[in-house]
């Protein structure tokens, strides 16, 4: 599983927050001790796991297409907020 080596305390790439869950805003990047960047976004629709996603900015959404981002969480529903991984490095 890959982590943050970005010194920020108490996040989980990988995991799913829910509404109503704390995290750290939309937007922010990390990287990853896989050399990959990261960022938390919010899906726009249902997003499957590994699908790729577009990301709009700069209200850091994300919806299934041919972007820069994966998805390498789980499936996602609509207003889940989770860790997209760059896809290219």
């Amino acid at each position: 599983m890959v982590h943050s080596v970005t010194p920020i305390v108490g996040l989980r790439i990988g995991e799913v927050i829910k509404a109503g869950e704390d995290a750290v805003a939309l937007g922010t990047v990390v990287t990853g001790n896989d050399g990959h960047d990261y960022i938390l976004a919010k899906a726009a629709d249902a997003v499957a796991d590994a699908a790729t996603v577009i990301l709009t900015e700069p209200a850091m959404t994300v919806a299934t297409g041919a972007g820069a981002w994966t998805n390498t969480n789980a499936a996602l529903v609509t207003g889940d907020r989770a860790w997209f991984k760059k896809t290219a490095i």
